[in-house]
């Protein structure tokens, strides 16, 4: 293409001069010559105006070049390693069932550049509604659509379908999903879907689908319990990445078709948008993400625990506390090691100030319970007398 075909910094208000126009009909026609037998919905491509010849148009024995849906972008061309703005254009899917182009035009329908579509074909969708692919001259071109650009994809995925190979699977990409683990052969997949017959190289009827039902379908990649064009078509997928899959008939249902809903031999197509999945090893699409009570913990750190004290020997323990009595009564109150010692009333000489007894516990007994002159338990006449008792042990 030459550059005179560039129509860039050009005012373009009004979004119905780069889109198709209301009941399937193109106000896109002066990009084309009308097919002889095609009547208003029937293009063919026209060279610029620079170029003299013009492209035949459509004979009654070749398919017209249909514009199958055209939307205004915000176009970038890739210049010197980064990308130019070249203002708002738009672009349009246009083909039939033996050939099809992506075509960027001017506000006046003056191409600016044409990409054309075939089986292995790389439109490339990112976040945020951009899109890029290569054109005939192997200029890149990134595209932001100001609608869903989901929608173009799908006719760039339809029309790859229509110009493959015969027993081709076209895999396209609408939504390319989030995180770095991506399906593989042997992961358990949940998956939303959608599938049309294909009629006349475009989406025909709907003949199957789980999108209103409450349950995602489950189901193991490469184990054999899904077409084979499933098999094939969601492996590299990620939470929640969007594919368009055309599946000729050898890797769905075969010659034998399935029931009422798919005749024998059909191409279909499907879209499937992977909820989940789990991978082989038991791990799941997210284990790597931390969870919302790990993250939670992450933002609080954990609060400091006082230090427990060392758990104390039990006689060790008892010792220090008769100790610290001693020192408040200002005499010795601890047994003696002798266990016939007479604190313990079990015989001996008893000399000096009364000695101080104790319960099973530990405790002080009082004063009338004790001593040479005492009349309790322990007293000079009592069942254990003392020093001038006639008792067991006197």
């Amino acid at each position: 293409l030459s550059e005179s075909w560039v129509m860039f910094g050009q005012k373009m208000d009004d979004d119905e001069d780069f889109t198709t126009g209301g009941g399937g009909r193109s106000k896109l026609s002066s990009l084309f010559n009308a097919g002889s037998q095609g009547g208003d919905d029937s293009l063919s491509y026209t060279r610029p105006k620079e170029q003299v010849q013009k492209a035949p148009a459509a004979s009654a024995g070749q398919a017209a070049m249909n514009v199958q849906l055209a939307a205004a972008v915000h176009a970038y061309r890739l210049v010197d390693g980064s990308y130019q703005n070249q203002g708002k254009l738009g672009a349009a899917v246009v083909g039939n069932s033996k050939e099809a182009r992506i075509v960027l035009y001017g506000a006046n329908k003056a191409a600016v550049a044409q990409a054309t579509i075939y089986g292995a074909f790389q439109f490339t969708p990112a976040a945020n509604n951009y899109a890029s692919f290569y054109d005939d001259n192997r200029v890149n071109w990134s595209l932001h659509f100001e609608n869903d650009a989901q929608a173009f994809a799908k006719q760039v995925g339809l029309a790859r379908f229509n110009v493959a190979k015969a027993g081709e699977l076209v895999i396209q990409d609408l939504t390319v999903g989030t995180g770095d683990a991506a399906v593989q052969a042997g992961d358990s997949v949940e998956v939303r879907y959608t599938g049309w017959l294909l009629k006349d190289g475009a989406f025909g009827k709907e003949f199957d689908g789980n999108t209103t039902k409450d349950k995602a379908f489950r189901f193991k990649v490469g184990r054999g319990k899904v077409i084979a064009g499933w098999d094939q078509g969601v492996v590299g997928m990620r939470k929640g990445g969007v594919r368009m899959l055309g599946v000729p008939a050898a890797l769905g249902y075969g010659a034998t078709g399935s029931g009422d809903r798919i005749p024998p031999n059909s191409p279909l197509l499907f879209e499937i948008d992977v909820k989940k999945f789990k991978s082989k090893d038991g791990k799941d699409d997210d284990a790597d993400e931390p969870k919302e009570k790990e993250k939670k913990e992450e933002k609080e750190p954990p609060k400091a625990r006082a230090a427990s004290p060392p758990p104390e020997d039990d006689a060790s323990a008892q010792k220090q506390r008769l100790l610290d009595r001693v020192s408040k009564m200002g005499h010795s109150m601890l047994p003696s090691a002798s266990p016939m010692d007479n604190t313990h009333g079990m015989g001996g000489a008893h000399q000096g100030f009364p000695v101080q007894q104790f319960d099973q516990f530990g405790n002080p007994l009082p004063h009338n319970q004790f001593g040479p002159q005492g009349q309790g338990q322990f007293g000079q006449q009592g069942q254990f007398p003392g020093q001038q008792g006639q008792g067991q042990f006197g």
